[in-house]
């Protein structure tokens, strides 16, 4: 105790048995404490006397109560905050101080700057997603008008490998007793190694940029091996944060991008008016530029080709062969290739390769057109290097269309002898032949299949259907169906379960017999095999078995986070899946609500809402944003917001009877029973004339507290092998059923009996 000032260790120690000290900086000393109520490890900070007389104790105590409400994962709590006055009767009243005081969890993973420490450097991904941690965390912060003033290494504390950010504390506490109170001491707040030119003016007015600009140069330490700028004082550092330019990161550190170096200039800009408006777009900026380091290899874009040929009706064409090239070079080892949903927001737009390159985080982009007359087909193509627009390669292929699947690999092996990778063997067909007339079909029914809607479901059947007739030995189109099939169950659920998922097995089975490396036959296995047959190894060999044969199968990928939460409650994984997904697809709706969903499954309600405001922000009228905020609020018991989200999703999402449903049950368990009914009829009445999910009917009756009614209707959807019933054990607990002896036989029964909380023996 030789370390902890005595009055310190004996005011609090009917709290906290403080130990010792572990650490102390230019504003504040940290003591290791026990707490004695929680039976937990704490840190206490004390701050210095005399920034504690400078703020003074009532100011102090009265705006770091604010930072009790910054919850955020990458923000650490703060748990109590007090203060102790001197009490030697040596001295008279009127000149005692006080010991002002916080107290937060113990970490013991270290902070930042012990890792660096140790490491020296970071790895160019490990130092980009803490950075993105951080950058989560200011812009939370930054939202309720907090600027933190003082990031650094120092700073940051490392939990599971994990970022947060300490000291809100102080930056909430010093901003608002005003600078001039701060300056009289000698003191002021920020670290010259991470200061922004305009806190080393002394503006006043300090905004969430200067948070920024530090960011940017704890992530160039941690990608150097030190800060930009260095001196032999602290008066010489600060002076060349204002006038110095920022050696460019690549000459310290050559395997850093382009863009990601472009992104760290932009945030070091000296001016605030050239950086980033907030740390959530530096951040965006530097979690799409995850891929695009050179320890990942090179990446690839294939744009939508066009349709030059003299048929105007030939689209679905052009888009199929430039569908079949993304599949045919995303088999290429070590080469990442954007999937179609990504790659074809850019269709018809006028815009500079290089911006699309930067938007989809890869390094090379192909191009080019089609021209089909008759029987013949004439692609030009060109690799384009995205970081200068020059051509990498460019060819035009002239083909009889018989000769598609074999020309598919030449340009696939072209391109990979050019980015200096080595080719898998195809594998994709029976032969390099097609029949011409199934391979038309074919890609007709891919092109309605990618319409999505319940009418282009249909004529995608149809048409995949066509190719079998003309070709039953084209593996492709029964793939096709099974995909089909399984999304008018699962998806739209426009249709029960029992009737199509035995067909989408059928054809998936029957696509493995003609091809058992086909990855999307693999997949439509899985997905059977995890919402129909509840067989949950079956599925996980069989999205191992699609991604092994084609790793940048971004919809394995999503349907992988799917497997992960839903039937193993795996946040890590599912996370990393739905990553892996996005790094692929980084524009694809989907994907973007299933990231916020997944955050908001897990409690994680802060990112949850961060993303679906990213999506308002691309879409103002995104259903799934709205659907998934209406979730949120319901889980965190704010039906009002609840309310007010779901019914602006039923507004756009015209009435689907899922949605209706959401909204059906939050009226219940709100209290407004007129409204819940009103919805419980309306779907009633729609389940006369057409299909509605049995588990969607359920959960307004639960929302009734109907339960016998609630659980009837279940077990009723569990004979119906519905494939909703994936998502029994994330329904909200608000709806009452968590806990109850019928709703844990049916997760058993589902075999998800695993997750059910372990009931201790009374």
């Amino acid at each position: 105790m030789s370390d902890v000032p005595e009055q310190l260790f004996n005011a609090l120690a009917d709290r906290y048995a403080v130990e010792r000290e572990v650490g102390a900086g230019g504003m504040a000393s940290v003591y290791l404490a026990h707490d004695l109520k929680h039976e937990r490890q704490v840190a206490v900070k004390v701050l210095h006397p005399e920034l504690a007389a400078a703020l003074g104790s009532d100011r102090f105590l009265r705006e770091i109560k604010i930072t009790a409400n910054l919850n955020h994962p990458h923000i650490l709590p703060l748990l109590d905050s007090g203060s102790v006055e001197e009490q030697p009767a040596a001295v008279p009243p009127y000149r005692r101080t006080a010991f002002l005081f916080y107290v937060m969890p113990y970490v013991s993973g270290g902070s930042l700057r012990q890792r660096l420490g140790h490491a020296g450097q970071l790895g160019v991904d490990e130092a980009l997603r803490l950075t993105s941690q951080v950058a989560s965390a200011l812009d939370f912060a930054r939202r309720r008008d907090v600027v933190h003033r003082d990031i650094k290494p120092e700073n940051i504390l490392l939990h599971e490998g994990e970022a947060m950010v300490a000291d809100f504390g102080i930056a909430l506490a010093v901003s608002a007793a005003g600078g001039e109170r701060l300056t009289d001491t000698g003191l002021s707040l920020g670290t010259p190694e991470y200061m922004s030119p305009e806190q080393v003016a002394g503006e006043r007015d300090i905004d969430s940029r200067s948070d920024v600009y530090s960011l940017a140069c704890v992530l160039y330490e941690l990608l150097a091996g030190s800060p930009p700028f260095t001196a032999s004082t602290a008066q010489a550092v600060m002076a060349r944060h204002v006038a110095d330019p920022v050696p460019p990161i690549t000459t310290v550190r050559p395997g850093v991008s382009a863009h990601v170096a472009q992104a760290i200039s932009k945030a070091l800009a000296k001016a605030p008016a050239d950086r980033f408006d907030s740390a959530r777009e530096f951040g965006d900026a530097l979690a799409s530029k995850l891929s695009s380091t050179h320890a990942v290899g090179p990446s690839l874009a294939v744009l939508p080709f066009a349709n030059l040929s003299a048929d105007p009706d030939n689209e679905y064409f052009s888009d199929g062969v430039t569908e079949e090239i993304i599949n045919a070079v995303a088999k290429i080892p070590g080469l990442q290739v954007t999937a179609r949903t990504s790659a074809f927001a850019f269709k018809s737009k006028d815009i500079d390769i290089r911006e699309v390159a930067q938007k989809l985080g890869v390094s090379t982009v192909l191009e080019g057109s089609v021209r089909r007359a008759g029987h013949r087909i004439r692609i030009t193509a060109q690799l384009i290097n995205a970081s200068d627009g020059y051509h990498i390669w460019s060819d035009r292929f002239d083909r009889e269309l018989e000769d598609m699947f074999a020309l598919q690999d030449e340009i696939a092996e072209t391109i990979a002898r050019r980015l200096t990778a080595e080719l898998t063997p195809a594998g994709e067909g029976p032969s390099t032949k097609v029949n011409l007339e199934a391979y038309d079909a074919y890609l007709r029914a891919r092109y309605q299949l990618n319409r999505f809607n319940v009418d282009s479901l249909e004529q995608a059947i149809v048409l995949y259907e066509e190719a079998i007739e003309k070709d039953p030995g084209f593996a492709h189109p029964y793939a096709g169906l099974a995909e089909v099939y399984t999304l008018q169950s699962i998806g739209f659920a426009i249709l029960p379960s029992g009737e199509t998922m035995p067909k989408a097995k059928a054809n998936s089975e029957k696509a493995l017999s003609l091809n058992p490396k086909l990855a999307e036959a693999h997949l439509a296995r899985a997905l059977v095999a995890m919402y129909y047959e509840w067989d949950y190894a079956a599925t996980r060999s069989s999205l191992d078995r699609a991604l092994e044969l084609n790793p940048n199968f971004a919809r394995a990928h999503m349907w992988n986070e799917f497997y992960w939460t839903y039937t193993q409650r795996d946040y890590e994984n599912a996370l990393a899946a739905c990553e892996s997904a996005l790094q692929l697809d980084p524009l694809h709706p989907d994907l973007l609500d299933r990231l916020g969903t997944l955050h908001m499954l897990f409690g994680h309600f802060e990112l949850a809402f961060e993303q679906f405001h990213r999506m308002l922000d691309a879409d103002p009228n995104s259903t799934m944003a709205y659907l998934g905020m209406a979730d949120a609020y319901c889980r965190m018991g704010d039906f009002d917001a609840s309310i007010a989200a779901a019914e602006k999703a039923v507004k756009l999402g015209g009435r689907f009877f899922a949605i209706v449903g959401i909204l059906g049950f939050i009226y219940g368990v709100h209290g407004d029973e007129e409204k819940a009914r009103d919805i419980l009829e309306e779907l009633q009445e729609r389940s006369r004339v057409g299909h509605i999910s049995s588990f969607w009917l359920a959960c307004v009756h639960a929302g009734l507290r109907e339960y016998d009614t609630a659980f009837a209707m279940l077990e009723l959807a569990r004979e119906e092998r519905d494939g909703s019933l994936l998502y029994l054990t994330f329904l909200p607990k608000c709806l009452g059923m968590h806990g109850h002896p019928r709703f844990d036989e049916l997760a058993r029964s589902i075999g998800l009996g695993h997750l059910l909380p372990v009931k201790n023996p009374t």
